[in-house]
């Protein structure tokens, strides 16, 4: 995965902001993973971490504008995975 600067990843933890709180879980949850791992599915990081599929679809926005996962450029429809 494309490494966000800890910095970043700390100040979304302490954010009250819950989407950027998702994305600091998932992040960590992502870290070592091979490019190309798939993300898991919106509804499924909803369900897993307590937070509406619109939070969990706005955290994985923001790790996809910081470099860390995107979407499959020959299949938007796919998904996302790490980058």
């Amino acid at each position: 995965m494309a490494d966000i600067d800890p910095a970043t990843i700390t100040r979304w933890q302490a954010s009250n902001r819950k989407d950027e709180q998702v994305a600091a879980r998932l992040a960590a949850e992502l870290a070592g993973k091979q490019r190309w791992h798939q993300v898991d599915s919106t509804f499924a990081i909803a369900t897993r971490m307590d937070v509406s599929k619109t939070t969990a679809q706005r955290a994985k926005t923001l790790l996809a504008t910081h470099g860390a996962i995107m979407q499959d450029p020959r299949n938007r429809t796919a998904g996302y995975f790490v980058q």
